[in-house]
């Protein structure tokens, strides 16, 4: 099992990445473009010439220790992705879908969803109206607080991570490694323990 290897960028020059079997080849692919200051969205990986699936963690790709890979320029294009998105049972349950640029970020595609403007969504299945996903609040019934409404964070599990945070949120899909195919987003929510008036200058 790999526990480290080499990004070879287009100069030939050798960056050592240190991995787990747990890693992700995007944040290797991050790593190495922080390191060499480059901008990681505009490059994809490649392992004799072929190129990985940057959403497969370390123990998923084949790679042997001290594999070299060949940091290549990617598609300045922004290509299209399915989404779909599995709401939480307090929401219903059910699972909606439909296709996004890769630029665009995980916080724009909940928007969209929440307001029914979904590109080229399952005519099928037809998306609820009025669904509250980014401006949800709920008491806190606790110590000093008790009776202040906090925000209720969305949070996203996708491909095996989770997104907890508006940083995280903040990504878009071709950061988390996905330039095209589809991919499964499960939805759910925590109290974030941030009061909601603060909390909503930040979304807004």
């Amino acid at each position: 099992m790999a526990s480290h290897v080499y990004v070879v960028d287009p100069t030939a020059k050798r960056t050592q990445i240190k991995v787990t079997p747990g890693t992700y080849l995007r944040d290797v692919l991050d790593e190495a473009c922080g390191k060499l200051r480059l901008n990681s969205e505009q490059y994809s990986l490649k392992y004799n010439n072929k190129p990985l699936d940057l959403t497969r963690p370390i123990r998923l790709s084949g790679l042997p220790n001290a594999a070299k890979l060949q940091l290549t320029q990617s598609s300045r294009s922004p290509s299209v992705v399915s989404v779909a998105l599995q709401l939480p049972e307090s929401l219903g349950g059910s699972r909606f879908s439909g296709k996004f640029r890769s630029s665009t970020s995980l916080w724009l595609i909940l928007r969209a969803y929440e307001s029914g403007n979904v590109p080229n969504a399952d005519p099928s299945k037809p998306l609820p109206k009025n669904i509250n996903i980014t401006q949800r609040a709920v008491p806190e019934d606790i110590g000093a607080g008790a009776g202040r409404l906090c925000y209720e964070q969305p949070c996203l599990h996708m491909i095996g991570q989770d997104y907890t945070t508006f940083t995280d949120l903040q990504k878009t899909l071709a950061q988390r490694g996905l330039n095209d195919g589809s991919v499964l987003i499960r939805l759910s929510f925590k109290n974030s323990g941030r009061p909601l008036d603060e909390a909503m200058t930040e979304i807004t």
